[in-house]
């Protein structure tokens, strides 16, 4: 038979163990502590209960439902509401078990987040959570007692409760334990819950893990000390009685009585029954503060002298001192430990005197000690261990019941009354101590061995048996034996006993102390010695006082005799005729020098020691003194009083009774006693004794009669008060404190009498009671300045007669004289008057009286215009609010039982406009006072309002005609001007939006908040109605009004508490299962309002966009889609009204810039509102052209905006914050001028910040072109102050001068300057001029080579690929400026930490497509060089290098990187013959530099070269640099001759060795020609650049040789040598002196031509070639390929120079500096195009069609050592600046397409391969190399050595990098640049027209609709302007 299933019975369960569904079809997969809601169980057999599975789901996720076996799951109990598929389910826990469960799992989150921010807090909660989750386990155990469950919640509520303060969360309102529910509970006291939770966790923890005690109990809170012996280490040798006390060292006494202990040799206890533990009873919390020790006495009980050996037990025992310990107990009072902790103290063996005060000794030495004795008796000591109990001892009873099971745990008393004085209870002990004794030596030389011997008896000398106690834990006996000091004829004992007299026996009984002579032989008895005694009454049977006394000791040597003795004085007498009188009247001998001093304290309820009040109680007996008695009986204190205040008060009714029927004429007296008795009662110490007194009234007051003599006196004392201009206020203060307790017993005695006489005495009592009341009310009503005081006590305390009375009276009755008492009140009362009269309505309020309807109706006026009247007038608010607040709570109790609709009414109409008018004129500290609590009464008057009130309120008069019940008429009854409504729904309105702005609240008073809100949103629905009924139409519409509403609305749906996004999904749910989503409804209902103003929306449009628009970004879809269809209603009433949106569209704008920066919006929201609005628009024919334009308009606006706001507050993304800015700043370009300026100044900030001041200095420009030289005021703009149009120009102009001159770029600063100059010469600021005209000068100087080193920046690109970049990126390639100092690993570890998952690609080459389309992130970075544009200012004219090459580095959008291949297979030999170029060029949107660092690249394009034309560009290179180093030096040998000297050798030498001729090999030849005929022209072409090789060469080495030193003579004639080698193996045949050169280049391989060696040298060339075909291998492409190094790369090694030639020119002085050299002006041919022809028509012209700037280069002569690669930075200039001072400051180069070199020094330590600055790694350099002119174009390609990075520092290549082209080592002090190639002549009709030099094409002019969109990416280096060359 199948299964089938079945609804579950059992709903709730919890996972025990994980289960993972992988194979399970429809399986549920659990995690162990995860609960369960369980719908059905499946039943395998139905004729059986088992159950195998279960159906349901998670409490957490209840959308998702599937199986899971039972066996995984433990049930519990739980309650089931709405039971069926709609069910909840709630486990049936203690509501603190579950809290506990809760906040550990909403802590744990924040808890791991607080390792990094506040590790100290860190380890403070994990403490915490620690103790909750043993809270959580004793709790849930069930073994915990009430009283011990109840401390451990309260301890558990104080912990979350602080952890949710210090963790930031919601505090959680409770009612006993448990969290309060808002619906069963007023708002305001909620509000008092609230406040007393924050209470409660104040300072509730302290530093360490300490018991919490509730505040409210902690004064009260008893306290005990359980002790238990658990070791007795001693080696006493007798048998032992150990003594344990507490001492209080503050008072230095002793404050319990002893605990005793028994001990036999054998160190057990003496008998089973005997206790080792007992329990120190009665401590209280000032006990806790107080220095109290644990004092450990030891005493040995044998022989008197234990020395020698006996073998026989002795005949008398004698207890003999033996050690002594103490504990201090501070520590452990301080920590409270819930555990036992256990001591073990050392005892310290003392001598024969000092045993009596030896504690005292060790406690103020503070230490534990060892004693020393007459035996070794070291290591001895004691182990106990300590606990404490906490409450009465009833409850420690019942919380430790396993404790008292047995009779083991013995309880020992405190010594005389505690502090608190329990009531009932009942002591007659008297505590005797003997404190010691002083003898008479007499005749004999040995002092005395005396034990005193205690004993009680009665006046016949007879023995009282067991009342004696020496200790507790011994037996009750008849006598006590002291311990004996050894030969002390002083002995001090200092042992307290207690004796426990019977009362019928107390006053007959006197204390008998025998003193006896011990002899240490065993046989020999006591002698006794004397005796003494004390009576314990005196003369009347009123007991002795407490003290010390000294008594005779009268000598008897035999106790028989003694007799007789009462009638003796027993106190030492010191008198003169002492012996006379002691030998004329005692039978006894005694000793004027002999005495024995006691101390008694008598602990007795029963016995007085005070004579006052024996008096009193025995008043009868003389009753003429009763004034005197009651007067004596006042002047006691308290103690006294309480201890015996049943029979005190017996006494004094007695006194009142004894009249009959008069009045006693003492009757005053006894009336002030009885207040005086009260007013002790109400102190605080005192406090317990209340019951007694209830208890007593109950059931042992029995006077009839005191009704009449009290009231009578209550009247007299009230009549005093206006009738007697002395009256004693502080007496009647007294009387009126204690008024309720008058009219309590007046009250009883009033039911006493009627149960004797009827109702007569019912009568009589009223009459008085009536008359009592009318002097109050005289009283009350007087106008007398001096009687404020006693008004204000009888109204703060008259309450306290109301539950007495209603004994006697009705609620009716007593309502009556409530009322007249109220009615009463002086009209114009003082402030106290005042608030005592609140304070009275606020009892009234909380009285019976207001629970019956009747009595209500007659008192609510009058408490509603009392309150109102504080209201209007703020008095008392705090008292006010208060009561207002109870007036409210107790409405909304009486609700729930009755219909309270009609005082509802009367509540609204008195005090709801007062409470609206005062909540809107609150001062900050009176808000701080009663502002909240007044709140919460506002919003409990709204929610006591409820469907049938707002019907009521809202709805049609039906007497009326047209006229609407407004809501006004809640609070105003006569509306006679229109105005009044409007008013008052205005302050109701503001009053809102205060609520919800200010911060009435704790941000974490979550619920309170919630409540109001909801509360709120009925009342605000409601008011809508009203509004759209009598505020909408024609003259009532009121513009303001619906403002204020909409307004509201806003701040209602935008507060931060109603954003459920950002709580936890626990609680989110937990809001929305409970209120829903409020903000939803609001929105609809706006939206239906604004569609109900019709005409009426002209007047809001405007001003309600933005907060409409901040509605509409709350992160609430379905808000949205409510509140966003208004703008299309905005956008249509606009169209139809003005025919445009650009008022819309420009109010949207400036509100969407500030709300989207304040983060409000997303990009669901930027879809939503598109796509809602466009569906709208374009369903309008009229409106659809101008709608969508506006919508994309704001879309577009959108996007930017959010963009800029998820960068802005990254730090580490300054650069993509910078784009994010530049892409809102080409939005407001021409949209808002405002805006537009806004965004230039905080792009010129992250400029300057960044140190970019060449782009800050741009961006600050496009300010400052819209300015003009007027004198029109400016407003003031962000930093910039309000000035003229003229002043603020001239402030931006002198900025942005001071940013090119730190950027180094004067180039721009000098028109800027020249329009300064211009303005500063018409302007006649002459002083300006002067200093503008000197600034300009400076640019000069510095652009012709100053003081300032200015190098060339560099260029990178970088692409983004992959799916998953930011659109902005995706797939994008971008142009990065940086500057000179620029490194690659700067830029990798920037994009690394922005985009961990990004690859770097480690290759030029194009990238698979896979990548782009894919959702890896790939990031490729290549080196690229600027191509400049021909700047038609420079043709045919000189132009300083210094000029021209800022302009081929800068005002460049168009940038190149190439990338070598092979065509075919490589040759080994010679890889020049297969080794191509790929170019590819690129142009960026706008020309760099600008307003930003990149630019994306908007086109890109590849260009191809062959073999001979990568050979012919190399070459052509090498012959540009070779002429302008000769130039140089024919001009200025002085400077430039060593340059050209390392040319020419590095030409040269690499010639010889293999570089031409490679070429030869390669090219010049039958086979090549045949085979590519295409690539005839430029092989042609390839034979002249060498040809004009030679002739540089020729021409070099002439101008060499002129003006050479004879230092350098050895190197030129080397250089001839080596020259004329290279030309014999190129094939030139040496002519005559007189005949020139003959070119003969062979076309194959000459044997005149030495092979290429096969490995490299340290001074190969970099110039022989463009490529290395040892690096031309596809695969070894290399992301740090630099395309100036393929132009640099030589085939053939050169020789090595000789070092002694290197120095000779290294220690050659320079010349004087010659600031100006010859520059190569015109070149008219770019090489790329030139090249490409006929291959390639297209051509580097083509590519830019955008009108350019003629921009070239100048040349440079190369000088200095070998340069370091640009991207590695200099870590000292040490070295460079000792090389400067002896080389001259180099000039820049000439125009070349080319990158430059920049000047950098190196040690010649480490010299290495030139890098290329700007690019990465050149090939190294032949110092030898030089060319002459030639107009002839070449381009220069790079390569980059294999497996070499521009991160490391320059190495020499590997040998097989560059098989063919050894490296040559560059002499130091020299500098290598390799000029650019300049464009080719047949570009040149293409050119732009010539554009003026001082007005250079500016990187600002761009367009906005081109936007470009580079990543984040820092460009920026240390600047080097500080490094003097």
């Amino acid at each position: 038979m199948s299964g089938i299933w079945k609804p579950a019975r059992h709903k709730y369960g919890v996972v025990t163990s994980n289960f993972v569904a992988n194979t399970i079809n429809q399986a549920l997969q659990l995690y162990i502590g995860e609960t369960v809601h369980v719908l059905e169980e499946y039943w395998p057999d139905p004729k059986t209960d088992k159950v195998t599975w279960l159906r349901g789901c998670t409490i957490s996720n209840k959308n998702k439902k599937g199986i899971f076996p039972c066996c995984y799951i433990a049930f519990k109990e739980c309650t089931v509401e709405n039971e069926g598929p709609f069910e909840t389910v709630t486990p049936v826990e203690d509501a603190v078990i579950t809290e506990i469960i809760f906040v550990l799992r909403e802590w744990n989150t924040r808890w791991k987040m607080l390792f990094v921010e506040r590790k100290q807090l860190f380890q403070t909660i994990l403490l915490v959570m620690g103790e909750l989750a043993k809270y959580r386990t004793q709790l849930a155990s069930s073994t915990l007692t009430r009283e011990k469950a109840l401390e451990q919640k309260h301890s558990a509520i104080i912990m979350m409760d602080w952890g949710n303060s210090q963790l930031g969360l919601d505090l959680v309102p409770r009612v006993e334990y448990q969290q309060a529910d808002p619906d069963q509970l007023s708002v305001v006291e909620m509000f008092r819950i609230h406040e007393q939770s924050v209470h409660n966790c104040q300072g509730a923890w302290p530093n360490g893990m300490m018991k919490v005690i509730p505040r409210d109990n902690q004064n009260e809170k008893m306290f005990h000390l359980l002790i238990t012996l658990c070791n007795l280490g001693c080696d006493i040798g007798d048998n032992a009685e150990v003594y344990l006390s507490l001492y209080d060292n503050t008072s230095g006494n002793f404050i319990s009585e002893r605990f005793v202990m028994h001990f036999i040799k054998t160190k057990q206890t003496e008998a089973s029954d005997k206790s080792l533990s007992t329990i120190f009873t009665d401590l209280v919390a000032d006990d806790l503060r107080r220095d109290i020790y644990l004092v450990v006495q030891i005493f040995r009980k044998g022989r008197l002298n234990s020395e020698g050996s006996f073998k026989k037990l002795p005949v008398f025992q004698y207890r003999r001192p033996w050690g002594i310990s103490v504990l201090c107990l501070k520590d452990l009072f301080q920590i409270q430990p819930e555990a036992e902790l256990e001591y073990f103290l050392s005892v310290h063996c003392v001598d024969n005197e000092n045993f009596f005060n030896m504690h005292e000794s060790l406690i103020r030495r503070q230490v534990q000690l060892l004693g020393k004795s007459l035996i070794d008796k070291q290591n001895q000591g004691i182990t106990l261990s300590v606990k404490i109990l906490h409450g009465d001892m009833k409850n420690v009873k019942i919380d430790n019941p396993m404790l008292f099971n047995k009779p083991s745990v013995v309880l020992t008393q405190r010594m005389g009354f505690s502090e608190f004085i329990n009531p009932g209870e009942v002591r007659n002990d008297l505590y005797l101590t003997l404190i010691g004794a002083d003898f008479d030596r007499g005749s004999k030389t040995a002092s005395k061995n005396i034990e005193a011997r205690v004993t009680v008896n009665n006046h016949n000398y007879e023995i009282i048996k067991d009342c004696i106690l020496s200790a507790s834990g011994d037996q009750m006996s008849s006598t006590f034996f002291s311990y004996v000091l050894y030969h002390s004829n002083t002995p001090k004992w200092q042992e307290t006993i207690r004796l426990s007299i019977p009362i019928e026996k107390f006053n007959v009984a006197h204390i008998r102390i025998e003193l006896c002579h011990c002899s240490n032989r065993d046989k020999a008895e006591k002698k006794m010695y004397g005796f003494a005694f004390l009576s314990l009454t005196k003369q009347g049977n009123i007991a002795q006082e407490d003290g010390k006394y000294d008594l005779r000791i009268y000598k008897c040597d035999d106790s028989s005799k003694v007799k007789n003795y009462l009638r003796l004085s027993y106190l030492r007498d010191e008198s003169e005729d002492f012996k006379k009188s002691s030998n004329e009247h005692s039978p006894y001998q005694q000793s004027s020098r002999e005495f024995l001093s006691i101390r008694t304290l008598l602990c007795s309820t029963k016995f007085a020691q005070k004579t006052e009040l024996l008096n009193v109680l025995q008043w009868r007996s003389n009753p003429s003194k009763i004034l005197y008695h009651l007067d004596s009986l006042i002047k006691l204190k308290g103690q006294e009083l309480v201890r015996y205040l049943q029979d005190v008060l017996d006494a004094l009714f007695d006194m009142f009774t004894a009249g009959e029927k008069e009045q006693v004429p003492f009757a005053m007296e006894i009336f002030q006693t009885l207040v005086h008795i009260f007013n002790l009662l109400h102190e605080d110490k005192f406090k317990k004794f209340s019951d007694v007194l209830e208890e007593y009234l109950q059931k042992s007051f029995s006077s009839p009669l005191a009704h009449r003599d009290l009231m009578l006196c209550l009247k007299k004392q009230a009549e005093r008060i206006y009738t007697c201009s002395d009256f004693d206020e502080s007496n009647s203060r007294k009387v009126f404190k204690v008024i309720g307790d008058i009219f309590k017993f007046a009250v009883q005695s009033c039911i006493i009498s009627k149960r004797i006489n009827a109702d007569q005495p019912v009568q009589e009592f009223k009459r008085n009671l009536n008359l009592v009341f009318d002097t109050l009310g005289n009283v009350l009503k007087s106008t007398e300045v001096v009687l404020h005081k006693a008004q204000a006590y009888i109204l703060s305390n008259l309450h306290k007669c109301f539950i007495p009375l209603l004994h006697v009276e009705s609620l009716m009755e007593l309502a009556q004289i409530v009322k007249f008492l109220l009615s009463r009140v002086n009209v114009e009362p003082g402030s106290k008057v005042t608030k005592a009269k609140t304070s009275l309505v606020k009892h009234v309020i909380n009285s019976p009286l207001f629970q019956d309807a009747a009595s209500r109706s007659m008192l609510l006026p009058l408490c509603l215009a009392h309150i109102r009247k504080c209201l209007v007038n703020k008095k008392n608010l705090d008292l006010t609010a208060n009561t207002l607040g109870d007036l409210l709570s107790s409405a909304f109790k009486l609700r729930v039982t009755c219909n309270i609709s009609e005082e509802v009414t009367q509540i609204i109409q008195s005090v709801f406009d007062a409470t609206v008018r005062i909540l809107k004129k609150l001062e900050k500290e009176e808000r701080k006072i009663a502002g909240s609590l007044l709140v919460a009464c506002f919003t409990e008057m709204l929610r006591l309002m409820d469907v049938g009130h707002y019907q009521k309120l809202l709805g049609d008069f039906q007497n009326a005609t047209k006229s609407k019940v407004r809501l006004s008429t809640l609070a105003i009854n006569h509306i006679s001007n229109p105005a009044v409504p409007k008013n008052f729904l205005n302050r109701v309105l503001l009053v809102f939006k205060d609520l919800i702005t200010t911060s009435d609240y704790p941000a974490d008073w979550t619920t309170m908040r919630l409540v109001t809100n909801n509360v709120m949103l009925t009342s605000i629905q409601y008011i809508s109605e009203d509004l759209a009924t009598n505020f909408l139409n024609g003259p009532d519409f009121d513009k303001e009004l619906w403002y204020n509403f909409f307004i509201l609305a806003v701040y209602f749906i935008t507060q931060p508490e109603l954003q459920l996004e950002k709580y936890s999904e626990a609680k989110s749910s937990m809001i929305k299962d409970k209120y829903q989503d409020m903000r939803v409804p609001f929105g609809v209902l706006i939206n239906s309002l604004w569609n109900q103003l019709g005409p009426n929306k002209q007047q809001l449009i405007i001003e309600m966009i933005g907060p409409f628009l901040k509605v509409t970004m709350v992160r609430q879809t379905d808000l949205r889609k409510a509140t966003i269809p208004i703008f299309f209603d905005i956008i249509k009433c606009e169209f139809s009204l003005k025919g445009d949106l650009r008022r819309v569209e420009s109010k949207m704008i400036h509100e969407l810039d500030s709300l989207v920066i304040e983060h409000n919006g997303d990009v669901e929201y930027k879809e939503m509102f598109t796509s809602i609005l466009l569906d709208k628009v374009q369903a309008e024919p009229e409106l659809k052209d101008e709608g969508e334009r506006f919508v994309f308009s704001v879309t577009d606006l959108l996007n930017r905006l959010l963009d800029y706001r998820d960068i802005m507050d990254r730090e580490e993304q300054r650069d993509t914050k910078m784009h994010c800015t530049f892409n809102i700043l080409n939005f407001y370009k021409g949209n808002r001028i405002d805006m537009y300026i806004r965004y230039i100044l905080r792009l010129f900030d992250l400029h300057y910040n960044a140190n970019n001041f060449v782009e800050a200095g741009l961006t600050l420009k496009l300010y400052a072109k819209l300015l003009t030289w007027s004198t029109d005021p400016l407003p003031p703009e962000m930093s910039y102050p309000s000035a003229t149009e003229a002043e603020r120009k001239e402030e931006l102009y002198t900025k942005i001068i001071a940013c090119f001159d730190r950027g180094k770029a004067w180039e721009y600063g000098l028109p800027l300057c020249k329009e300064l100059t211009e303005y500063y010469e018409t302007s006649f600021q002459y002083n300006k001029l002067a200093d503008i005209l000197k600034k300009q000068a400076t640019f000069y100087q510095n652009i012709l080579g100053g003081n300032q080193l200015r190098q060339d920046p560099i260029y990178y690109r970088v692409a983004y690929y992959g799916n998953t970049f930011p659109l902005y990126l995706k797939n994008k390639a971008f142009i990065y400026r940086g500057d000179e100092c620029l490194r690659l690993a700067t830029i990798m570890n920037q994009l690394t930490t922005e985009y961990p998952l990004a690859q770097i690609l480690t290759s030029n080459s194009p990238v698979d497509e896979s990548c782009k389309t894919g959702d890896g992130q790939y990031i490729q970075l290549v080196s690229v060089k600027p191509v400049p544009v021909q700047r038609l200012e420079f043709i045919n004219k000189e132009v300083p290098t210094e000029i021209s090459s800022f302009y081929n580095s800068n005002e460049v959008d168009t940038f190149q990187f190439d990338r070598p291949y092979h065509r075919d297979d490589k040759d080994k030999n010679n890889e020049f013959k297969s080794l191509c170029l790929e170019r590819t060029v690129m142009k960026s949107s706008y020309p760099l530099p600008g307003i930003l660092r990149w630019y994306e690249v908007v086109k890109t394009e590849t260009l191809h070269f062959c073999p001979v034309q990568t050979a012919y560009m190399t070459v052509q290179q090498m012959n540009e640099e070779l002429r302008v180093s000769s130039d140089n030096a024919a001009n200025c040998p002085e400077q430039y001759l060593s340059h050209l000297s390392m040319r020419l050798q590095g030409v040269i030498s690499g010639a010889v060795n293999g570089g031409i001729p490679k070429y030869q090999e390669a090219f010049f030849n039958q086979d090549y020609q045949l085979k590519y005929p295409n690539e005839s022209e430029h092989i042609e072409k390839l034979k002249l650049v060498i040809h004009e090789q030679i002739q540089l060469l020729e021409r070099g080495l002439s101008i060499q040789g002129k003006y050479a030193s004879q230092e350098m003579l050895p190197l030129h004639h080397s250089l001839e040598d080596m020259f004329s080698k290279m030309k014999m193996s190129m094939g030139y045949q040496t002519p005559s002196k007189h005949r020139g050169s003959t070119l003969s280049v062979l076309s194959n391989g000459s044997s005149q031509r030495p092979t290429t060696p096969s490995t490299g040298s340290l001074n190969s060339s970099n110039r022989s070639s463009i490529v290395s075909s040892g690096e031309a291998n596809e695969d070894d492409d290399n992301l740090y390929l630099d395309p100036s190094n393929l132009s640099a790369v030589s085939p053939s090694p050169s020789d090595p120079m000789n070092k002694e030639t290197l120095g000779q020119l290294a220690s050659q002085q320079p010349p004087p500096y010659i600031p100006r050299k010859k520059s190569i002006s015109a070149v008219s041919a770019d090489v790329g195009n030139s090249l490409t022809s006929p291959s390639s028509n297209s051509g580097m012209a083509s590519f830019d069609q955008r009108p350019k700037s003629n921009n070239s280069e100048a040349s440079v002569p190369d000088c200095g050592p070998p340069l370091p690669p640009r991207t590695v930075q200099l870590t000292s200039i040490s070295h460079s600046e000792t090389l400067m001072a002896k080389t001259p400051p180099i000039p820049n180069r000439k125009p070349s397409v080319g990158p430059l070199i920049s000047t950098k020094f190196k040690s010649e330590s480490n010299l290495s391969p030139i890098y290329n600055n700007s690019q990465g790694f050149n090939s190294p350099v032949s110092p030898t190399q030089n060319s002459s002119p030639s107009k002839r174009p070449h381009v220069s390609l790079p390569v980059t050595p294999k497996d070499t990075s521009p991160l490391s520092p320059p190495v020499p290549p590997p040998k097989d990098t560059s098989p063919s082209m050894p490296p040559v080592l560059p002499p130091k002090d020299t500098v290598h640049r390799i000029p650019p190639v300049p464009p080719p002549k047949d570009t040149a009709s293409s050119n732009p027209p010539v554009l003026s030099p001082t007005q250079p094409v500016s990187s600002a002019e761009y367009s906005p609709n081109r936007l470009s969109a580079p990543p984040p990416l820092p460009l920026r280096k240390p600047s080097l302007q500080n490094s003097k060359p």
